[in-house]
């Protein structure tokens, strides 16, 4: 068994035999219980059902799709645990019903060697360790480890730094965890010009940071010493020019107009000597460039 999933395993047995223990010895105290959705007879407030995780419309994990579908599938199901207030113990038990094709029979295979009460009893975050052990080589794993060891924000774009390290945190949880691990990695990668404070401020969880260093971009942007990013326009990069039918051209005239120059034995020589036009040294070398070429000398 790979010695990062065999803590799991033993979590989860102790996990399912104390579960089983639990539910045996409060098999008498339920007889009275209410069984309405509102609540039990006590007053205390229902407990997330597999109905109320189905309603919320998880998305299905194939075993395909390499690293951007197991990242988004991650993100999925995490976000649909907050919807619903998925406990900690339902969460693999109601998640292993979204696995369909090669991730179904991959979790066959664990429920075989593991048995059934000890796989459904596995923590969500000993899951995802198994899951990215299973779907990403582990050449692939190095690859991104070194990216978010690398990892470091470019000018004042701190969204998508903050993206591409949240995601490598999913797929890399060995570097960041505990989260005081994560909060440094993640200061370690932001821009000197804003870095001090944060580090000066001490944040204890990553979502505070993520906050801080967001507030302290705008207000470097607002104070003139850091630039905003300008996003670029969609489509710009495929638009066409409007076409005059009538005389065949563009109805946009080029912004800047280039100097078109042929090259023949009389204009220029090497090494620079200028003839009958202005050196043309600075756009030529001898070894790109023969006699009878065209050039643009703009």
């Amino acid at each position: 068994m790979d010695t990062a999933v065999f803590p799991a395993t033993v979590r989860a047995a102790v996990t399912a035999a104390i579960a089983q223990i639990s539910s045996s010895g409060a098999s008498g105290a339920g007889i009275g219980n209410n069984s309405s959705n509102q609540g039990d007879s006590y007053g205390r407030p229902r407990g997330c059902s597999y109905k109320d995780f189905s309603n919320c419309k998880p998305k299905a994990f194939y075993g395909d799709g390499g690293v951007i579908s197991l990242t988004r599938w991650f993100k999925k199901t995490e976000s649909v645990f907050e919807i619903c207030a998925c406990p900690e113990e339902n969460k693999v038990k109601f998640d292993a019903c979204t696995f369909t094709d090669g991730a179904l029979s991959w979790w066959n295979g664990q429920v075989k060697s593991l048995t059934l009460p000890v796989a459904n009893a596995l923590r969500w975050e000993d899951l995802k360790i198994m899951m990215v052990g299973e779907y990403l080589p582990r050449g692939e794993i190095q690859k991104l480890e070194q990216e978010l060891w690398s990892l470091t924000m470019e000018g004042s774009d701190i969204t998508a730094y903050t993206m591409r390290f949240s995601d490598l945190a999913v797929l890399c949880p060995g570097m960041v965890t505990p989260e005081s691990k994560t909060v440094e990695h993640y200061l370690w990668g932001l821009s000197p010009k804003i870095q001090g404070n944060i580090i000066a401020s001490k944040p204890t969880t990553f979502d505070s940071a993520k906050r801080l260093a967001r507030t302290l971009i705008d207000h470097g942007v607002r104070q003139g010493f850091m630039t905003l990013i300008p996003e670029p326009a969609k489509g710009s990069a495929n638009k066409r020019r409007p076409w005059n039918k009538r005389k065949g051209k563009s109805t946009h005239e080029p912004a800047k107009k280039q100097k078109v120059v042929a090259l023949h034995a009389d204009t220029i020589c090497f090494p620079c000597s200028s003839l009958k036009s202005p050196c043309l040294s600075r756009y030529l070398t001898a070894a790109a460039y023969k006699v009878g070429d065209t050039i643009n000398t703009q």
